[in-house]
């Protein structure tokens, strides 16, 4: 049995039989949330919540006593409506705690405040010891007790108020152009009466206008903006920090936007042969993330296409210390240094790209490292990492092609004229015309 360590919290710790994919979970969820807030499309925000799922999933499977993954899953099951499933990986996140009073306190107010399961919550919390109840405990219990009570006394329900505050921020009352909020409000309750007018709650019912008048006064809401801002008896929570954080996202996401829209353009430049514009959407791109790699990888290509060699290559050397593990840009510099007529320095990129590919590189790395050794003269070893290339891409037509073009160079006219005549097989519609003219004594005619 595998031995999971765990944090003072009585989380899983980790292990290093495989890779953690939570933080991947998380970043799905921050798309999602994004999507959600901008109100650009909820079902790719449902995607997104699903696609985090399955990765927390994953991590659970991998290892089942990985509360931070459980946590994760909990709610990501709530957002998505799977009630009773975020409740049972709660209750998991509960006994995995044993009788750790902190990671007890943990899921107790994760369970009331972040999945809504209030009895759960009181569960956990009745489970922690008497003598270990200590101020953060009375804490979390007077939390509960007064969302009990304001679930029983409170005029609206929990999706009436969602409404109404969806009906506010629609209505202007906050914005977020900037990176603080921008309130316009009149100070006054006028919209939240359209709302309540609106819903019937005061057709003819002026004591009903009241009593929730009288509610959300009660808790610091005498105006629309307040309302918006102020009111969630059933889920308190730093205001100021929330809004700080939905500004701060819609900032990131709408650069993303931006930066992807750029990329888009330049990658349309490029495919029509505007490498001048495509050079310039991509600078463009690179003033938003000068640290994205891809960005300047394809800067770098722009670049070759123009003949602006040695900026192609700082262009490459600058996306390899960006991203020094990723074989992509030593590929692209292995690329331009051919062009440059530098055969010993492209190799030596070329095997580094190799090396960074995992188990199966792409032909092209082999093609590549293939062709900077024949510019240098050296046949053998030229053929012997095409071997290795066909080992993998046995029927790829350029490294069979210019297999055959090594073993010619080598004095193998029958075995190098066999290769040539595979190439065109795998690849007919392509023109291998070389082989033709060459003579059988291994030089050419």
């Amino acid at each position: 049995m595998a031995l999971v360590r765990k944090d003072a919290g009585g989380r899983a710790a980790g292990s290093a039989s495989g890779p953690s994919r939570i933080e991947e979970a998380r970043e799905l969820l921050e798309r999602a949330y994004a999507v959600l807030i901008e109100g650009m499309d909820a079902r790719g925000a449902r995607e997104h919540f699903v696609a985090a799922a399955d990765v927390l999933e994953h991590c659970v499977r991998w290892n089942p006593e990985d509360t931070t993954a459980l946590r994760e899953l909990g709610r990501v099951r709530c957002e998505l409506g799977q009630q009773a499933a975020a409740a049972t990986a709660y209750r998991k996140v509960f006994r995995l705690a044993g009788d750790n009073p902190e990671a007890l306190l943990t899921a107790a107010q994760e369970s009331l405040f972040d999945i809504k399961e209030d009895e759960l919550a009181r569960e956990i919390l009745e489970h922690v010891p008497a003598p270990l109840r200590g101020e953060r405990w009375t804490a979390v219990w007077n939390d509960l007790e007064r969302r009990a009570a304001l679930r029983k006394a409170f005029p609206l329900s929990g999706e009436e108020l969602l409404a109404l505050k969806e009906h506010l921020f629609d209505r202007g009352i906050v914005r977020l152009e900037a990176a603080t909020p921008r309130i316009a409000c009149g100070h006054t309750l006028r919209e939240t009466d359209a709302w309540l007018t609106e819903r019937g709650r005061a057709a003819g019912a002026a004591g009903a206008v009241a009593a929730v008048a009288a509610a959300l006064a009660g808790l610091g809401a005498r105006c629309d903006c307040e309302v918006l801002l102020n009111v969630d008896p059933l889920d308190p929570c730093d205001t100021l920090a929330h809004w700080k954080a939905f500004a701060a996202r819609r900032a990131f996401w709408r650069r993303e936007a931006k930066l992807e829209a750029l990329f888009a353009e330049g990658r349309a430049f490029e495919d029509r042969a505007e490498h001048e514009r495509a050079l310039a959407a991509f600078d463009a791109a690179l003033v938003l993330a000068p640290d994205r790699a891809r960005l300047h990888l394809y800067r770098a290509r722009g670049l070759q296409a123009l003949h602006r060699w040695e900026e192609a290559l700082a262009a490459c050397d600058r996306a390899a210390e960006l991203a020094p593990e990723e074989p992509a840009p030593h590929f692209a510099r292995a690329e331009v240094l051919l062009d440059l007529e530098r055969p010993e320095e492209a190799a030596v990129a070329a095997r580094r790209a190799i090396a960074r590919a995992g188990d199966a590189p792409p032909a092209e790395a082999f093609q590549t490292l293939a062709s900077a050794l024949v510019d240098g003269g050296l046949w053998s070893e030229a053929l012997a990492e095409l071997d290795r290339g066909l080992a993998v891409h046995a029927d790829h037509a350029e490294l069979v092609y210019l297999r055959g073009y090594c073993l010619f160079r080598l004095g193998r006219a029958e075995d190098a004229r066999t290769a040539f005549e595979q190439a065109r097989r795998l690849s007919p519609q392509e023109d291998y015309p070389w082989y033709e003219t060459a003579g059988d004594d291994g030089s050419d005619a």
